[in-house]
């Protein structure tokens, strides 16, 4: 592994880093804001795994990123929503029982 290698927006490495890097800011931030950046990050690097080499340029590749981030927070939003909403999920007080 060399440098350039690690520094280059078209290499699987580059996007499996870089979503590393968001997954560890998820942790330390105290909301959900890099968590679906992270994940668009690995789809990436799993597209460009799949696909051959040179098959797409920089700002294809911004561009699959910002759509899979975005599906990726669609979907954490739509699983999460009441887990988080401050809603407790129930119809009444749990001492009514």
């Amino acid at each position: 592994m060399n440098l350039g290698t690690l520094l280059d927006p078209t290499s699987a490495l580059f996007w499996i880093t870089a979503g590393a890097a968001l997954l560890i800011l998820e942790v330390l931030m105290p909301a959900f804001l890099a968590l679906g950046f992270g994940i668009g990050a690995w789809v990436v690097a799993v597209v460009l795994l799949i696909a051959p080499e040179g098959m797409f340029s920089v700002s294809a590749l911004m561009l699959v990123w910002a759509v899979a981030s975005a599906a990726s927070w669609i979907i954490l939003r739509v699983v999460f929503k009441n887990r988080f909403s401050g809603s407790d999920g129930g119809e009444g007080d749990i001492n009514e029982y």
